[in-house]
């Protein structure tokens, strides 16, 4: 009797051990799965050209943005308080051990956070992503307007081809891209609850947002990276141009 039990235990934990390794391996294998997804920068490009019409809104709206910031008179209060923020990171850079490096962390972070508020925000019926493109816009147009008053050496032409065409050449782009895709998700939450009393259209949009989602972690990665290299440029290169 003794005998059978320790077989019939013997079985039970073999059994188990047997059922831990499969689901080891079965989790392994959607990890693996899903790293290979996210890291396939091929779909990404690709999903590009079915992003047109969003990144045509996304360059319009930063366009508007500018073109207000450098005409009207009613933003400037408001941008005011944008440079005061980024007159005391000035002040942070310059007080620092290692001023590039100080500069290519709070230049990193910043416009990581802005884009990854671009990408996720867009939840909320695209709003934030379309504020963000409009008062980043309006920061740089102002920032143009005030170029003739500020007595520096440069004019606008040479400014702009010294101190933004080099890093702002990956930086704008990507902040362009991550805005379109916030605006996308925000139409494709509209469009879910418009549509959710249908079932077929309900599944059809499931599909559809899940494979965003994962889309979107995709463009996270390409996105960060784009931002780094952009930093590295604006803490390093950009200082010397302007000197």
């Amino acid at each position: 009797m003794n005998d059978e039990n320790y077989k019939i235990h013997k079985e039970e934990k073999l059994n188990n051990v047997t059922t831990s390794k499969n689901e080891f391996k079965s989790n392994s294998d959607k990890i693996s799965l899903f790293l290979k997804e996210v890291l396939n920068f091929k779909n990404l490009f690709v999903n590009f050209k079915e992003m047109k019409v969003y990144f045509y809104i996304s360059t319009l709206l930063f366009v508007v943005g500018i073109i207000t910031g450098f005409n009207s008179e009613t933003v400037e209060q408001f941008i005011q308080q944008s440079i005061q923020g980024l007159e005391e990171k000035a002040r942070d850079i310059q007080a620092s051990d290692n001023p590039h490096v100080t500069a290519f962390i709070i230049i990193f972070t910043n416009n990581v956070k802005v884009s990854l508020i671009a990408i996720y925000s867009g939840f909320f019926f695209s709003l934030f992503p379309v504020f963000l493109l409009l008062t980043n816009g309006m920061a740089i147009g102002y920032l143009f307007k005030l170029i003739p008053q500020s007595g520096s050496e440069f004019g606008m032409f040479e400014l702009f081809l010294r101190g933004i065409l080099p890093h702002g050449i990956f930086e704008i782009p990507a902040i362009l891209i991550a805005s379109a895709y916030g605006i996308k998700f925000g139409v494709l939450i509209m469009k879910w609850l418009i549509q959710s009393g249908n079932n077929d259209l309900r599944a059809k949009n499931k599909i559809e947002f899940i494979a965003f989602m994962k889309l979107l972690v995709t463009l996270v990665i390409f996105t960060v990276a784009t931002l780094m290299l952009a930093a590295i440029i604006e803490s390093t290169i950009t200082p010397i141009l302007l000197s």
